[in-house]
């Protein structure tokens, strides 16, 4: 499968390889006319060979002048002299006057020259060839026909003048018809008589070989040449002369410099713009009832904490304890097997071993509840320090087991017990002097762990509140119970424990209806609906809480930050291309803009961009 184009003589080498990518089949035929514009260049030949194989593509270039063959040869591009290959030239008018086919006729006869093909073919596309031309005889040729086509004299139409025009004249035409067709056209003038070689080539004399002939003729073809040179243009179009190339430098220049400028203008600068909206304040004072007791709008549902709260701190003691002797202390197992509910025992409780003497805990503990494991049941059990009722030697015993006088009498007696595995150790009747608990001691302890207590009832309720949900500190009661410590002024004890416990009562209330009653009754003069308000800061000026009827009567002040909205597309598309001038008078007529930062860069620069994509907008929140 192959495709066929036609080239147009002004076409480019782009359009060329276009066509030749759109092309579906894989051997591609360009027939071009003589002297087309992409075919003056080897460079645009090689492009065209480097596209070709990139898409794997076979290109035949189909012509017949012998500059376009010897250009096409060497950029590796397959060339034929007709469509089917059949070496059929192309017409190709004569130009010139009776006279010239006068002279042309007898030249005809004048004597062969040998030429050198081979060398002048080997230049073609380099630096050299038209150098070469000049020194050379033989110009240009065309395949000879096959023997079963039509006898034809082919006549060239130029000499040293590249992209040159043949004319091939058939035998049985007359001269009179053939110049008055060549009497058409008057740029281009035949010079050379084309001669047949023994190897089937056609060959061409130079002018130069005129000069063998009568001055007359001489005269004649030297007038046809220097006509030839004012109406023609430079014979060689690819070398084009020293001032022709400086002024083609200069004219890129130009366009570059040009270019560079209108990229940099419409491209490079750009413009950082931060808006501040107009934003205005409004305050207002509200009255807000918290309780489902009270009616009316500006009533809000309250919601009832209460709860009892205990606490117990160690503390060290300071004072000193004269006592007749020292008590025994020791380490012990208490178990639960009453039931699988822990049971807590404070401290200083008791514990009586099987000798009947008393022993008290030295710190609160709980006694873990029993569990099954494997279908029997496992009482709970925990360690504890205990400490002899009385000093004395008499305290200290073995290992022994134990029970828990205060439960005497009911259920739990039998079911709680408790065991030592070592000795009870250390009880003395010597009289000496150690730590003791001080009046000072348990005054500081009350104090801090009454503060404690009151951090702890704190985090209760607020571990309590729900979303948006807020507690007034003069919205809470707190009732004190009772607080103890497990030790008396001069006990000779190292350290010991203070334990408070309190009642609390807290009324809390949605922050987020108050925010809703003042918004609906704040006035906004002057502002646009979509305005957004914002309330800033609330202040709780009166609380009265009522704890029995569980209500609150609020006094509130606050203030509400009105922000309008920025259409900034809309804004973006009236400032573009705005100078600072006419910036000013745009931001004047809009009321939402408190005011405009501008950055440009460069720096130079005082005019906004016409590109949308070279301005950045940013409206600054809050300000």
């Amino acid at each position: 499968m192959h495709q066929t184009f036609y080239i147009d003589a002004d076409e480019e080498i782009s359009s060329v390889i276009d066509r030749l990518k759109k092309s579906m089949a894989t051997d591609n035929y360009f027939v071009a006319p003589k002297r087309a514009i992409f075919l003056q260049s080897i460079v645009n030949l090689k492009l065209l060979k480097r596209e070709a194989d990139k898409m794997k593509k076979h290109v035949v270039l189909v012509s017949q002048e012998e500059i376009v063959i010897a250009m096409a040869t060497r950029s590796g591009i397959d060339v034929q002299d007709s469509i089917d290959g059949s070496g059929e030239v192309l017409d190709v008018e004569l130009k010139n006057d009776p006279q010239e086919l006068k002279i042309i006729k007898e030249l005809a006869d004048s004597p062969k020259q040998s030429n050198n093909k081979s060398a002048r073919l080997n230049s073609v596309g380099s630096s050299n060839f038209y150098e070469g031309q000049a020194s050379m005889d033989v110009h240009h040729y065309i395949p000879a026909p096959k023997k079963n086509a039509a006898k034809s004299t082919p006549v060239i139409s130029s000499t040293v003048v590249a992209r040159p025009s043949r004319t091939l004249v058939d035998q049985g035409s007359s001269l009179e018809s053939s110049s008055a067709k060549r009497r058409t056209s008057k740029s281009k003038v035949p010079v050379v008589i084309p001669e047949r070689s023994t190897d089937n080539m056609v060959r061409y004399v130079d002018k130069n070989n005129f000069r063998k002939f009568d001055s007359e003729k001489e005269k004649t073809l030297e007038k046809m040449f220097s006509q030839q040179k004012e109406n023609t243009p430079s014979s060689n179009p690819e070398i084009p002369n020293v001032k022709t190339k400086k002024m083609l430098f200069i004219f890129v220049l130009v366009c570059l410099f040009l270019f560079a400028g209108v990229a940099g203008y419409l491209y490079i600068p750009n413009a950082d713009i931060i808006i501040n909206p107009n934003v205005q304040t409004v305050k207002i004072d509200t009255d807000v009832n918290v309780g489902q007791a009270q009616q009316g709008g500006n009533s809000i549902e309250v919601h009832a904490i209460n709860s009892e709260q205990q606490i117990t701190l160690q503390y060290n003691a300071t004072g000193k304890s004269f006592s007749s002797g020292k008590k025994a202390q020791g380490t012990v197992t208490i178990y639960n097997e009453f039931s699988n509910q822990p049971q807590t025992l404070v401290a200083t409780t008791r514990i009586q071993s099987d000798g009947g003497k008393v022993f008290r805990l030295l710190k609160t503990i709980t006694v873990p509840g029993s569990s099954t494991v494997g279908g029997e049941m496992k009482p709970g059990a925990i360690s504890a320090e205990v400490v002899a009722d009385q000093p004395g030697a008499d305290y200290n015993i073995e290992a022994s087991n134990f029970k828990i006088p205060g439960f005497q009498g009911g259920p739990k007696y039998d079911k709680f017990y408790a065991k030592s595995s070592a000795a009870i150790s250390g009880g003395t009747t010597e009289g000496n002097a150690s730590a003791g608990v001080s009046q000072n001691d348990l005054d500081s302890a009350k104090q801090k762990t009454e503060a404690a207590l009151k951090e702890k009832i704190a985090a209760a309720i607020t571990g309590q509140l729900q979303v948006n949900e807020i507690a007034l500190p003069q919205a809470e009661k707190i009732t004190p119970g009772k607080s103890s410590a497990n030790a008396k002024v001069g006990d000779g004890v190292g350290s010991f424990e203070y334990t408070a416990t309190a009642n609390v009562i807290a009324l809390i209330f949605s922050e987020q209806d108050v925010k809703n009653i003042i918004e609906n009754n704040a006035q906004f003069k002057n502002q646009p609906q979509d305005a957004k308000k914002n309330i800033k800061d609330i202040e709780y000026v009166s609380v009265e809480p009522s704890f029995e009827n569980a209500t609150i009567l609020l006094k509130v002040h606050s203030e509400i930050e009105v922000t309008p909205n920025i259409d900034v597309q809309s804004f973006k598309k009236d400032l573009l291309g705005k100078n600072e001038s006419e910036l000013t008078e745009l931001l004047k007529k809009n009321q939402n803009i408190g005011n405009v930062s501008v950055i440009f860069w460069p720096t130079f620069v005082n005019r906004v961009p016409q590109f949308p994509e070279r301005v950045k907008i940013e409206v600054e929140k809050g300000k």
